[in-house]
C-alpha cells in the first residue's frame, strides 16, 4: 500500500512584507513618518522603488524613540518612509526589496548599514530611478 506524499510545509511571508502583489498607487517614500498604520500593498510598491520601510511596534517601541527618529532619520530622506506596525516580532524592523531586518533598538549599528545599503540601490530593485515623491 502506498501512502500518501506529505503536503509541503507552509511557508509564512515576512511580515511587514518585502514583495510581492501591491496596489497600483505607493506610500509616498521621500520622508515621511506615518503616524498610522499603512496598507502593506501600497508600502511594497514603494519598496519596489527602492525604498526602505522602517517599522514599530507601538506597544514596544517608546514614544521618545519614535520621535527621535522621525525627527533625526525619517523627515525629508530621499527613499524612506516610517509607520506603526502593530504586532510585530521585534520592537523595529526595517524593509527593503527582499530584505528585512528585526531589532531591537535603532541604535544597532546594523540600523544605518541596512539603510545606507539598500536604499535607492539600484542593484536591489525592481524598479530603479522610479522614484518615490508622489507622482513620479
Amino acid at each position: 500500500m502506498k501512502l500518501p506524499r506529505p503536503a509541503p510545509p507552509p511557508t509564512a511571508e515576512p511580515s511587514p512584507p518585502v514583495g510581492g502583489p501591491h496596489n497600483p498607487g505607493y506610500t509616498a517614500c521621500d520622508g515621511v513618518a506615518y503616524p498610522d498604520p499603512i496598507p502593506d500593498t501600497d508600502a511594497v510598491h514603494a519598496l519596489e522603488r527602492g525604498a526602505v520601510w522602517i517599522t514599530y511596534d507601538p506597544a514596544r517601541t517608546a514614544p521618545n524613540t519614535v520621535q527621535a527618529l522621525t525627527v533625526t532619520r525619517v523627515t525629508d530622506a530621499d527613499f524612506l518612509f516610517m509607520s506603526p506596525y502593530p504586532g510585530l516580532d521585534s520592537p523595529i524592523s526595517l524593509q527593503a526589496w527582499g530584505h528585512r531586518l528585526a531589532l531591537d533598538t535603532p541604535d544597532d549599528p546594523r540600523f544605518e548599514l541596512f539603510i545606507r545599503a539598500l536604499s535607492d540601490n539600484p542593484n536591489t530593485t525592481p524598479l530603479p530611478d522610479a522614484g518615490c515623491a508622489p507622482g513620479t
